[in-house]
């Protein structure tokens, strides 16, 4: 009896629901709630009513503090950004498709991390032949995760314009044409290489830490054959560079030579939005990162900075403390 009159209320209120909202259908509610006359038969599970559901949280709702609606800053958008950067300077306008698929890549990297687990991408990666791939060329074992990034971030670079001419992957041996990489040769003819990690420490996801996506872009040497040597050049000569970040936040940072600025993703509209200005490393503070597993590697002089800075000893005369402040990575 309780049961009967438990339900009947349920119905009810999903009655109420629907004649509020027109989104909210009773038929919907009779296609997942038989309203027959057996009494014995088990109610179906809470996700497949969606009107009692929505009379419930509508109950929820009415009952407690009310929760304040967040308002929304107004704030530039990455594409509006490449757009007025690139304005700037004619010399970087073949790089603005290119930095925009980049940003979009960011975007699905983003959602494959998230469901990294639910999906089953977490692993590692397999061939065609059942067998576990090769190491790349850090000596790790590739995760599934490392090849469907990589394809996205190929794809990214190679496939939004033809600006790139090659690229170079962590997760492959050799430099790639985008010829190759495209099956189609009139991707062979930019003036640009681009250099990327497509996913850094895919295994910290298992321990739902953050990892991200680094990228550089250099001016191909003109006249000149691209080879192995094309990819050694010095950090100062790059035209862009960047990183995704995935972790509490999804945070885009990009430089093309005047200035680094961050672009946080917008969950709502899924657009990167521009939230960080002009980024700077300040002059002090009391953090610190090192490779620890290496330190007795280092050449003398950097050992003896680094046992100052922890001391307190050294010229901006803070002193880090490990529990709180110090962040080391032990990885070899």
């Amino acid at each position: 009896m309780a049961r009967r009159t438990l339900f009947l209320c349920l119905v009810s209120s999903a009655l109420l629901v629907d004649s509020f909202s027109p989104g909210l259908r009773l038929w919907n509610f009779e296609n997942n709630v038989r309203l027959g006359t057996e009494s014995s038969r088990k109610f179906p599970a809470w996700e497949s009513r969606p009107a009692v559901m929505s009379a419930t949280r509508l109950a929820m709702a009415s009952t407690g503090p009310t929760i304040p609606s967040p308002r929304k800053k107004k704030l530039k958008t990455f594409q509006r950004y490449l757009e007025i950067e690139c304005w700037k300077r004619a010399d970087l306008r073949g790089l603005e498709p290119v930095l925009q698929a980049v940003a979009e890549s960011c975007k699905q990297i983003n959602r494959i991390v998230q469901r990294a687990q639910t999906d089953d991408l977490y692993g590692a990666a397999v061939g065609k032949d059942g067998e576990q791939l090769d190491a790349n060329v850090q000596g790790e074992v590739q995760q599934q995760l490392d090849v469907l990034c990589n394809t996205i971030m190929l794809r990214a670079f190679c496939g939004s314009s033809r600006a790139i001419h090659s690229v170079a992957s962590e997760e492959e041996d050799e430099p790639r044409t985008c010829a190759d990489v495209m099956a189609d040769s009139a991707f062979a003819v930019g003036d640009y290489i681009a250099v990327f990690d497509p996913i850094d420490g895919s295994k910290n996801i298992d321990a739902s830490l953050p990892v991200g996506s680094i990228f550089g872009i250099y001016k191909k040497q003109p006249g000149t054959q691209v080879d192995t040597a094309t990819f050694l050049q010095d950090g100062s000569s790059l035209v862009a560079a960047g990183y995704c970040l995935f972790s509490a936040t999804t945070v885009l940072v990009l430089t093309m030579g005047s200035g680094v600025d961050g672009f946080t993703l917008d969950p709502d509209s899924s657009r990167f939005l521009h939230t960080l200005k002009d980024i700077r490393i300040p002059r002090k503070g009391n953090i610190y990162s090192f490779n620890e597993a290496n330190y007795r590697e280092y050449p003398e002089p950097v050992q003896r900075y680094l046992t100052a800075v922890k001391s307190g000893a050294s010229s901006t005369g803070t002193k880090t403390t490990a529990p709180t402040m110090m962040m080391v990575n032990l990885s070899s």
